[in-house]
């Protein structure tokens, strides 16, 4: 099983696709893994790209930390310290949800290391609505009414570190919620690399109007909207949303 020492992390990582085929780097979302974000994707992406998928800090098969989730910058220090471990210097990337969040912060402060962005269904700042919307899904209410997935949960983390570890890292990450996002549209106009935005026009964290916002904001943005599909637009509408994946990849691979 790969792994890789950064800092108080020791992080699960995959390897998909040629050593010497453009570098693309997937992000899961909140409470994701790999397993459960990619699985549709990956080996198409691999035909292409060289494919680095990582499971985030106490996630899936990456330990825990000691401390807390503090903030997106953290898990962008995460991310820096992973590809600074691997050698990969420059990289397109990829992010879901607190993924695509994690590449903002990212970007801001490793323009560089950027050649292009792909942000599905993530949001530069969280609204009242999304914040309404968060807090209903406390572990005890996935418990209740929800069943399937709190099952579901247990499988992607419980399996790796202990029983009942899904409800604590959901209240970890219900904690940094209320405080970030907290990007501004004036911070998004400072990152310069190429952005397509995806999200699924059924989806109630993305909205379709803070996405268009984004898109204004962005210099060089562009929207993708995918028909009948809500927040893990990737997983249900997979076709379509790597059709527009690799079209956009292919338009800047000499980035």
């Amino acid at each position: 099983m790969p792994l890789l020492d950064v800092r108080d992390l020791r992080i699960y990582y995959e390897l998909h696709g040629a050593p010497g085929a453009p570098a693309l780097v997937l992000l899961n979302g909140a409470l994701d893994t790999i397993e459960s974000d990619w699985a549709h994707q990956l080996p198409a992406l691999a035909e292409r790209y060289r494919v680095l998928a990582y499971d985030h800090r106490g996630h899936g098969r990456t330990s825990r930390s000691a401390e807390p989730f503090a903030s997106y910058d953290q898990l962008a220090d995460d991310l820096a310290g992973l590809l600074d471990g691997l050698g990969l210097a420059r990289a397109h990337f990829c992010g879901f949800s607190d993924g695509g969040i994690t590449l903002l912060y990212f970007a801001l402060r490793w323009p560089a290391r950027v050649c292009s962005l792909t942000l599905v269904g993530a949001q530069y700042t969280n609204d009242e609505r999304t914040l309404a919307l968060l807090a209903k899904m406390t572990p005890e209410r996935i418990v209740a009414r929800l069943p399937e997935w709190a099952a579901r949960l247990a499988q992607l983390h419980d399996t790796h570190h202990t029983p009942g570890y899904w409800q604590a890292l959901m209240r970890q990450m219900l904690a940094l919620w209320p405080v970030q996002p907290s990007l501004t549209l004036g911070q998004l106009a400072q990152i310069s690399a190429p952005v397509l935005l995806i999200a699924g026009e059924r989806d109630g964290f993305g909205h379709i109007d803070q996405q268009v916002a984004m898109r204004r904001a962005l210099p060089q943005a562009q929207l993708c909207i995918l028909p009948a599909a809500g927040h893990p637009v990737m997983n249900e509408q997979p076709d379509l949303f790597r059709i527009a994946l690799l079209q956009f990849l292919h338009d800047n691979e000499t980035l």
